[in-house]
């Protein structure tokens, strides 16, 4: 271990400096890392090192961090209990014959005289698995055993079995051996050649070695379809459903063998591969001359010269290699994208400590299933105590005459049209990728037609197709990763499975959007509606705080709620509300029954597991299914006054009140009471959880009447009583959106900007790596997409806030022009970039909403806030025709800026200032693309 300042140092002359000192794992304290230094860490692992850091949270300095040999297999896991007076990491090494568990720890100085904390952890680290090695800065003089705290020390080792192992010489160049290996009695004799040596750095600290003895084609594929038996139509065309994707799966699979025969090969990539022949000759003469000097029979100089052009020649042919190899991949993004991140340092997925990743894979399944089941199971027992199984919309029924009895057959060019339109990405149990199927599509489609034709036809959904892939996905960055419940599931299916859900979801959505059988205020998984919809719609709250009113929002959380819906209800609904009878009714019952997903880890995967109830996820019929069994929440909102927005599973209620009448205050927390004690109801009747500890009650209005009233708020959730959330953290948030008392977007404004400051810090990193046109890519990617989100929101901010957007958007350009003087006009390279400014930005998006409004094509709620018309009478008057003069009619505008902010304002009023030549455009791409050229043309 030692002690160092990693973003000082100079990364290759130190990681040689380990090569020549034989380092397999080196521990590393006071790193001086932040979480936004991941640039740094993919520099060493460029180097053919792995590197795992936990930087010091809530105060400079400090850090650790592992660093090892790339063809080790560590698991490191940074979030263990937190301690006051030292840092921790463990990292687990499996060998054959045990599991070694190494533990890096840096107590920093100003905690000598702390409370004894260290018993605490080592007897957690006796009950953890694996022999224990730790290593690091204790900063305790252990060479002074007699001393107070030394002896303290020694002594709570003994207790706890354990033993100092670094001979006592000085460790740091003031001396004192600070540094120390520790390990257990039993393991004490595997721990050997300790000594300490220089740390090839400007580090106080030496390198404390120590050695631990552990063993440890197309046109052919193309050519064999068509002999096969998919191109024979006598082979299927009597075919069962079943016995036809069986015969699809079957063949394919085969013909894959035969041209892709899967091998299994154990493949070593180049930890450096810029090193060639010149560079490793000359490394050779580095070290010979390294070798001479330190014998006396060569010359320090020598050495230094040497090793200078070896670091000069290696820097520059790397970023030689680096840049060749983005600029090849400039024209596939996935590819471009993924190189960049691993130079940036962007994790890969990480999973738990485990030797049997089948063992793993069948965890996750048991976690995953059990998680459900214990969740059903509490709403089944909740239902049985209040006698709530009786469905409350028994009564309900669709309007006579709306019905969906049977899918319609697709025709060959439209099925040709589906699967051109398919995602790139496949499962693992497809039998080709999709690229292939798309490539192979008209010699595929006769078969793939009769598959969709007659599933829709008999009302079948193919039992082959139900089968779903989990991939287990921590939650957080930060999370425990030996920890299950830190892991959500990630679901994929088939892509013929996909292909059959796309043509039924379409037919679907067109019953639905023809008969107006859609949620009104639901904005999740439908055409037109997004986030940022209902956000915007959320901002007619304005006309209520600008009234000196106080505006409550609750922010409902449901738990697995995808996961819990009862199959039989949510059939019964779709043929009560919204006429899905006879065979189309028949095919959602066959294609949510009988549902089966086992864990993939790596190469193994768990046993399947069957899914008694739940919508299927990763599909694309399971969420719009979803929303339609949420429908029922409206009407429970409605009938206590109060409004609500739905996205999926995300819920709002919200209504305002003057603080100047309590009595309505204590009307309306009656009403929200009475209103959530149904809506838990309603839950339970559905077989769905409320989750009351997330609940969150947000109170908005103006910061003086909010101060001047300082009224106590509270509801009564069940049997929770839930009082305001602090506005801090990640508390306050909606759909991604940080929100604050009074809307002013402060706190997003700040969380966008130190997001797109930690992303150039990264790109500032590696922009010697990187071209003009790669800069302009993924600026586009990281930086504008953060800006882009929701901005809507930011019409008619203040001054301030929309100077730190500007601000992170001219540091994105200046980055792609390289651009260091501040006080050039960045105009000209916006436009170069074909970028518009962030003012411009924002006020596109606004004008593309109100297009939206106009045409007809916006969510209701949306086209509810403003009025066409023109409040000229002589414009009204003239004979010029509706289409020439499509215009908004303008509210009365405030002289505060705060009330300007609401949609129904500002919406009309950046309408009409286009040129009636765009008003009059109907075509969303033109508009768009004449939109973009105007603004530009006014820059």
């Amino acid at each position: 271990g030692t002690v160092l300042r990693l973003p000082g140092i100079r990364t290759h002359e130190w990681l040689s400096h380990l090569a020549d000192q034989e380092i397999d794992i080196c521990f590393v304290q006071e790193t001086f890392l932040r979480h936004a230094d991941t640039a740094k860490l993919q520099e060493i692992k460029d180097y053919g090192w792995g590197i795992v850091s936990d930087p010091r949270k809530h105060r400079s300095g400090g850090g650790i961090a592992v660093i090892y040999n790339k063809n080790l297999k560590l698991k490191s896991n940074t979030n263990v209990k937190k301690y006051k007076s030292y840092q921790v990491m463990e990292t687990v090494i499996e060998t054959e014959s045990a599991m070694l568990r190494l533990v890096n720890i840096y107590r920093p100085p100003y905690t000598k005289k702390a409370r004894y904390t260290e018993c605490f952890y080592l007897s957690d680290l006796s009950n953890k698995p694996g022999t224990p090695v730790m290593a690091g800065d204790f900063n305790i003089h252990v060479e002074r055993p007699g001393d107070h705290y030394p002896e303290k020390f020694l002594t709570l080792l003994s207790q706890h079995g354990l033993q100092q192992c670094v001979p006592l010489v000085p460790t740091h160049n003031l001396g004192g051996t600070l540094d120390l290996i520790i390990t257990t009695d039993g393991f004490r004799d595997c721990v050997h050649s300790i000594s300490v040596v220089d740390s090839g750095t400007s580090s106080e600290h030496s390198l404390v070695r120590a050695e631990v003895s552990a063993s440890i084609v197309i046109d052919d594929f193309r050519e064999d379809i068509l002999q096969s038996d998919l191109c024979r139509w006598s082979k299927w065309c009597s075919a069962s459903l079943e016995e036809s994707v069986s015969l699809y799966n079957k063949v394919l699979l085969e013909l894959m063998d035969k041209h892709c025969p899967v091998i299994n090969k154990t493949v070593k990539g180049k930890d450096r591969p810029w090193m060639d022949e010149e560079l490793r000759v000359l490394q050779r003469k580095r070290r010979a001359a390294e070798t001479a000097w330190r014998n006396g029979k060569g010359t320090h100089d020598d050495y230094v010269r040497l090793r200078n052009g070896f670091q000069y020649l290696e820097k520059k042919k790397r970023i030689a290699f680096t840049r060749k190899s983005l600029l090849a991949s400039a024209s596939d993004t996935k590819s471009l994208y993924k190189k960049v991140y691993k130079l940036t340092g962007k994790q890969s997925q990480v999973l738990p400590s485990s030797k049997d990743t089948k063992k793993l894979a069948e965890d996750f399944k048991e976690f995953f299933a059990d998680k459900v089941n214990t969740i059903r199971s509490s709403i089944e027992a909740e239902a049985e105590e209040e006698n709530q199984r009786k469905p409350a919309d028994d009564d309900f029924k669709y309007p006579v005459g709306i019905k969906c009895e049977a899918f319609d057959h697709i025709s060959k060019d439209s099925l040709l049209k589906y699967i051109s339109k398919l995602s790139s990405k496949f499962c693992c149990l497809d039998p080709i990728p999709t690229f292939l199927l798309k490539k192979c599509s008209n010699e595929l489609v006769p078969i793939l037609l009769h598959i969709v034709n007659i599933s829709m036809m008999q009302g079948e959904f193919p039992s082959e197709l139900k089968k779903a892939v989990v991939k287990p996905t921590l939650k957080k960055k930060d999370a425990d990763p030996d920890c299950l419940k830190n892991y959500r599931p990630v679901s994929n299916l088939p892509v013929v499975s996909k292909l059959l859900e796309r043509i039924v979801l379409d037919q679907l959505n067109s019953h639905l959007q023809t008969n107006n059988l859609h949620c009104p205020v639901q904005s999740g998984y439908r055409p037109n509606h997004s986030c940022e919809t209902l956000l915007v719609k959320m901002t007619d709250i304005f006309r209520e705080i600008h009234a000196d009113n106080i505006v409550i929002v609750v922010l409902l959380d449901l738990s697995a709620a995808f996961d819990t819906i009862d199959h039989k209800r949510l059939l019964k609904k779709r043929e009560n509300e919204f006429g899905i009878t006879g065979s189309a009714l028949n095919w959602f019952k066959s294609y949510l029954k009988d549902r089966s997903f086992g864990v993939k880890i790596d190469v193994s995967i768990s046993n399947l597991l069957c899914l008694l109830f739940g919508v299927p996820q990763g599909s694309l019929l399971g969420p719009i299914l979803f929303i339609l069994y949420m429908k029922q929440l409206q009407k429970i909102a409605e009938k206590y006054g109060l409004s609500i927005q739905l996205y999926a599973d995300d819920s709002q209620l919200y209504i305002s009140f003057h603080p100047m009448r309590p009595t309505e205050l204590c009307d309306i927390t009656a009403r929200i009471n009475n209103c959530l004690s149904e809506i838990k109801s309603w839950m339970i009747e559905n077989f769905m959880k409320l989750n009351e500890s997330k609940t969150e009650l947000l109170v908005m209005g103006k910061p003086l009447v909010l101060k001047k009233y300082n009224l106590e708020v509270k509801i009564q959730f069940g049997d929770t009583t839930i009082t305001p959330t602090i506005c801090k953290g990640d508390s306050w948030k909606s759909l991604g959106v940080l929100l604050d008392a009074s809307l002013n977007m402060e706190r997003q404004v700040n969380n966008v900007k130190q997001k797109c400051s930690w992303d150039m810090t990264n790109l500032r990193t590696i922009r010697r790596y990187l071209d003009e046109k790669v800069k302009l890519m993924l600026i586009k990617q990281l930086i504008i997409s953060k800006l882009d989100y929701c901005n809507a929101l930011y019409m008619n901010l203040t001054k301030t806030r929309l100077r730190k957007l500007k601000s992170a958007l001219n540091t994105g350009v200046r980055f792609i022009y390289d651009i260091t003087d501040m006080n050039v006009d960045l105009t000209p390279y916006y436009k170069k970039a074909h970028i518009l400014p962030i003012e411009q930005r924002i006020f596109f998006k606004v004008c593309l909403l109100c297009f939206k409004v106009v045409n007809g094509v916006a969510p209701v709620y949306l086209q509810e806030l403003v009025t066409m018309g023109s409040n000229d009478p002589n414009l009204r008057e003239s004979r010029l025709r509706p289409a020439d003069v499509v215009q908004m009619k303008l509210p009365k505008i405030s002289k505060l800026k705060a009330t300007n902010r609401r949609f129904s304002n500002y919406a009309p009023e950046a309408w009409n200032s286009l040129p009636s030549r765009l008003r009059n455009i109907d075509n969303i791409s033109i508009f768009k693309g004449q939109l973009k050229k105007n603004l530009f043309e006014h820059l």
